[in-house]
């Protein structure tokens, strides 16, 4: 079995929350936190007989990285939430999405599903003794959002950075 590494820099953890607005203050109040703006997105995830949704999420990532990600739980998904707030998953970059999916498939943290309908998708997910893992292609365009959260010496692909009057 190799030894080499097949992530690269942690992105997040993730916790699952009733509402997003009220653990950020939570999080604020307890360790300091301060947080991005808010987002409210479509997703397309499979219910639990496999059949695929289309799905809004309300999420919310931490500045600084890694960062910590809230989200409001989906049911019927691998997002369920509760009435409570818990760890869900961390999330972790990777250069080559569908080879390092794979290799952790191989090592027993099953491959669940992707995070997108894209080829290939922007995450996928996996199960694991404590959760979820979460990995992120590092080559799938993301935008301002995450600029900052990428590994040391890499560019978001499409990221032109602050622009200068």
């Amino acid at each position: 079995m190799s030894t080499e590494p097949r992530v690269m820099a942690p992105h997040h953890t993730a916790f699952v929350v009733p509402d997003v607005a009220v653990w950020m203050e939570e999080f604020s109040t307890v360790l300091g936190l301060q947080w991005r703006e808010v987002r409210v997105a479509p997703i397309r995830l499979k219910d639990q007989h496999g059949v695929e949704h289309e799905h809004t999420t309300t999420y919310v990532h931490s500045k600084g990285a890694p960062s910590i990600e809230l989200f409001e739980g989906i049911p019927g998904t691998i997002l369920e939430g509760g009435d409570t707030p818990r760890f869900h998953h961390i999330g972790y970059w990777v250069d080559d999405l569908v080879t390092r999916s794979r290799e952790v498939n191989d090592c027993g943290w099953a491959w669940l599903q992707d995070a997108g309908p894209t080829t290939p998708p922007p995450a996928a997910f996996h199960k694991t003794p404590f959760g979820y893992l979460e990995l992120l292609n590092l080559e799938f365009p993301r935008g301002e959002y995450y600029h900052d959260l990428f590994p040391p010496g890499r560019t978001p692909p499409g990221y032109v950075g602050p622009t200068t009057p």
